[in-house]
This record gives structure tokens, sequence and C-alpha cells, in this order.
């Protein structure tokens, strides 16, 4: 009889160990509830709406501010401290739903993950078609990896680039005795040398200017020796412009300035473009004008950064259109045209 019967032993939901309980004992305990009003009580409806949503805001407020492997941590130890206070609760006389809880965190931070690749989906497109048209492929893919979301943005920063004109010099004459397909087609390929050339050196390609274009350096990424970059980059056009004309005599005439310019998106959220504004700029395409077929014109602030580098010779105070005092002026030489001079090594 009691403990000793062996046919009157029940299996409780609440025995951790698996172990039966005799029918005495248990009539013990629910006498033993009733005396002491020890009843189990389960939450309001009102509190587990309160619960749900409560875990869902804290999630969604605080997951967007963290890295990715951070919030899944935090929230796994969310979940195991909600479970943990589930059973602290029932033994203390509570029952706590276990279950939407524990879905509402999950469906949060599932939205947050879902929320944060549709955000850098958008970034990576706007990056892409933003910045694509300009640089290389290798310079859009470091710009993504360093997440600089200032980029996108409206408005510019001051910093010091290297300003980079080149036009094809006899274009027009030239073109008069061509069809305007073939004129469209030796531009092309002229253009898409001049932009390979340009990418294989590190620089954007801001614009094109009709039968030329203009090149930055040191934007959007920085660049220790962009001056050194520009100037190689011209030398190279200078060298492939043979291959280029496919019989044609025409030749480029390049100018290059090293400067302060304020350089970002310039327009609208609609329709951006990057580009460079500033005195430097002006500069440049004043060099380039003055420049003659097959000739390399950089000014001072260039030379005086690659000096020991190149083989230049300095041409003189020059008057510049839209400028008071004249500009000092040096012609860059290459040594596959040019022999070696004392005065081109100072």
């Amino acid at each position: 009889m009691g403990l000793t019967g062996g046919g009157d032993h029940h299996v409780v939901p609440t025995s951790h160990s698996g172990r039966s309980m005799a029918g005495v004992e248990v009539q013990a305990n629910i006498i033993h509830t009733i005396l002491k009003h020890r009843y189990l009580r389960e939450q309001s409806l009102t509190s587990d709406v309160v619960l749900i949503l409560g875990l869902a805001l804290l999630s969604g407020l605080f997951l967007p501010h963290i890295r990715p492997l951070w919030g899944l941590l935090c929230s796994l130890s969310l979940g195991i401290a909600y479970w943990l206070s589930v059973f602290v609760a029932f033994d203390r006389g509570l029952v706590l739903d276990p279950l939407y809880p524990t879905i509402s965190l999950a469906l949060s931070h599932v939205t947050v993950v879902a929320g944060r690749i549709v955000i850098e989906q958008r970034r990576r497109h706007r990056v892409t078609d933003l910045f694509g048209r300009y640089v290389s492929p290798e310079i859009v893919r470091e710009i993504l990896s360093r997440s600089e979301t200032a980029l996108l943005e409206l408005g510019g920063e001051q910093r010091e680039i290297t300003i980079l004109f080149a036009d094809i010099r006899g274009f027009t004459t030239f073109s008069e005795h061509l069809s305007p397909r073939r004129v469209v087609e030796v531009l092309n390929q002229h253009l898409a040398r001049m932009t390979e050339v340009i990418f294989e050196h590190g620089g954007m390609v801001d614009k094109f200017t009709g039968d030329g274009l203009m090149a930055l350096f040191n934007t959007p990424l920085l660049q220790a020796d962009h001056t050194a970059r520009a100037v190689r980059a011209a030398l190279a056009m200078q060298a492939n412009a043979q291959q280029v004309n496919d019989g044609a005599a025409l030749q480029y005439g390049i100018g290059i300035n090293t400067g302060e310019a304020v350089v970002g998106n310039v327009g609208s959220q609609r329709r951006l473009e990057y580009t460079a504004i500033g005195d430097a700029v002006n500069l440049a395409a004043r060099l380039e004008t003055l420049a003659a077929p097959g000739q390399i014109l950089i000014s001072r602030a260039t030379y005086e950064q690659v000096r020991g580098e190149i083989q230049a010779r300095e041409i003189g105070p020059s008057p510049i259109k839209g400028r008071q005092e004249p500009v000092t002026i040096y012609e860059v030489r290459s040594s596959d045209t040019f022999p070696l001079a004392p005065d081109d090594l100072a």
C-alpha cells in the first residue's frame, strides 16, 4: 500500500529523472498545493504579447549596429537566457510560453540579416554603377571591400590629386577625309587604348572631352605615388599612339598638373557624377591646350614630385589664360625618343 504498492505508481510531467510517483504521493502534492495556494499560473496574453514584441524590438534595434557574427552570438545568448528564465519561472509556479518568444527572436534576427543583405546589394550596385565607368574593375572591387559609403554621398572632400588631360591632335582635319562610321571607329580605338593605359596605372577616367579625355589620380582611393602614375601613364599613351594610329599620323597633346581640388559626387540623387573641381583642374586643362602634338607638359608642382624619376626640361614661364602671372612649365621627355641630358636629371 501507499509508497510500497507496486500497482499505484504514475509517471508525472514534472519528473526530471523519469521515475514514477506513488498515487498517494500525487494526492499529497495535490493537497499541499491546495493548502499552500501554490498553483501553476500561466502568463497573461497581454504579457505574452509584450514579451514577444519586446524581444523582437530589442533584437531589431540592436543587431543592425553590430557585426553579423556578434549579432548571431547575441541572439543565441538572448535565446538561451530566455529559456533559462522559463525554467526558473516554472520552479516558482509561473508558466512562460517558450515557443512564440523564441520564434519572434529568430524571425527578428533573420529579418535583420535579410535587410543587411539587401542594403549591401544596393550599395554594391550603386558603387558599381557610379565607378564602373571611371575606374578599372580591380579598383571597383577594392572600393566594395572597404565599404566606403561616403563615396556615394553628394558633396566632396578636398585633397591633393593629379589631373591629366589628353587630346588627339589633328583629329578634326584627319576626320574630314573619312566617312562618319570610320571616324567613330578610329576615335573609339584611340579612346579605348587611352582608357586602358589610365586603368593600368591606377587612374580614373573622369570624362571624355570630344576627341580626348580627363583622368584623375589619387581618387577615389588614395595613392602615395599618384603623380608618378600620371606621368608614366602619359608616356605610355604617347608610346602607344603610333600603334593605335594604324598608319594615320595622329599624336596626343597631354597636360598634367598636381594640386588641391574638391573631389566627389556632383549632380542630384537621380544622377551623380564623380569628378574634381578646382583651379588645379583648370591649370591642367590649360597645359593640354598648350601642348604640341606628341608633347607632355607638366606644371612645377607636378615636376617637383617626380623630378628624380623622369626626364624633363624647363620651358620657362608661360602666360596662361585666366592667370595674371606666367606659369613655369616643364616638358616631359621619354628616354626612348630623347637622349639623356645633364639638365634632365636635375
